[in-house]
């Protein structure tokens, strides 16, 4: 579970500095739009702010690999 743990500080340092909603616009971003981690950043923190996007957005898909993963080997 060392991903959940990264992206639970992740998501909790991101959210002290920005919203619920550019948080949540961000992982979309990464997961579902396929944005890199820069430019979500960029998109959903701002130009000053972009490595928050590279932080959760790595987080993000490193945590969707793991449950991933976790699903192939319960089948």
């Amino acid at each position: 579970m060392l991903n959940r743990t990264r992206m639970d500080r992740y998501v909790s340092t991101a959210l002290e500095a920005h919203s619920k909603s550019a948080v949540t616009e961000c992982i979309r971003l990464v997961l579902i739009e396929e944005f890199t981690q820069r430019s979500a950043g960029v998109k959903a923190f701002g130009e000053d702010d972009y490595v928050r996007g590279i932080e959760v957005g790595v987080a993000s898909r490193s945590y969707l690999r793991e449950l991933l993963d976790e699903q192939a080997t319960e089948s």
